[in-house]
């Protein structure tokens, strides 16, 4: 397919709860080449973002039984990429979440 990266490859580290009450982990996702850099896009297109990295982390707190709070950080290098050429993604953000059941 036009557009598709010729590659890409994940790569994540995470520690689940356990005994311990705490959980973490980090993701860094890869994507190759997609032929949309400068020498393939027509003006007035410009800022192509063609390969990108991106580094995802979070930690995880439970501090009942059944109550648990998250802090999530995604693209936390602040990377500027489009995985879709015309519709960029976010910069970094941070997300905090509490669950319950």
């Amino acid at each position: 397919m036009p557009f598709t990266p010729a590659g890409s490859a994940p790569v994540a580290l995470t520690h689940p709860f356990g005994r311990e009450r705490m959980a973490f982990g980090m993701r860094c996702g890869i994507v190759g080449t997609n032929g949309q850099d400068a020498s393939n896009v027509a003006p007035p297109l410009t800022g192509a973002y063609d390969a990108f990295s991106s580094l995802d982390a979070y930690v995880r707190y439970k501090f009942a039984p059944d109550a648990i709070v998250s802090a999530r950080g995604f693209n936390l290098g602040n990377v500027q990429s489009a995985p879709i050429f015309g519709y960029p993604a976010p910069g970094r953000r941070v997300v905090v979440e509490f669950a319950t059941r």
